[in-house]
């Protein structure tokens, strides 16, 4: 089976304003989570290869049905003491879809954020290792095969 991801591409404002061309690019997922009464809407995620886990804001995760194992902290590339969110370790299930296809159920392994100011991640655990996930750059075209 076969899902296309949306492929885009930024200009990195920073970089024009110091005469620096440069882009953004961005790997998207439209993602489905499990909750009491089925699958809620799409949501589109990044896909985030160098993350181990997903990362789920809290008003998307508030009303799914999680396990949750160990509180925990969310940090960026640069690991501040201050510059952290709280959430907890946990497992989800999800979907992953496209225009014409649904992929089979996943249960994640999540940090599930007790803010929702964090963008909706799929990370490598329970997911990305599981699929081959092809990213042809030069022609802006993304999927994954399952």
């Amino acid at each position: 089976m076969k899902i296309q991801l949306g492929y885009k591409e930024y200009l990195d404002l920073e970089a024009i304003e110091n005469k620096f061309k440069s882009y953004t690019i961005r790997v998207l997922a439209k993602v489905r989570l499990l909750n009491n009464n089925g699958w809620s809407e799409y949501q589109e995620s990044i896909i985030d290869t160098g993350s181990p886990y997903s990362v789920i804001p809290y008003d998307l995760w508030k009303n799914a049905i999680v396990k949750k194992y160990y509180p925990t902290e969310i940090r960026g590339i640069v690991s501040k003491k201050s510059s952290f969110t709280k959430a907890t370790m946990g497992t989800i299930k999800c979907t992953l879809i496209d225009n014409k296809n649904i992929s089979p159920c996943f249960e994640i392994n999540a940090l599930l954020s007790e803010t929702s100011d964090v963008p909706l991640i799929i990370g490598f655990s329970n997911i990305l290792d599981q699929v081959k996930l092809i990213i042809d750059s030069p022609s802006k075209k993304c999927w994954i095969n399952i």
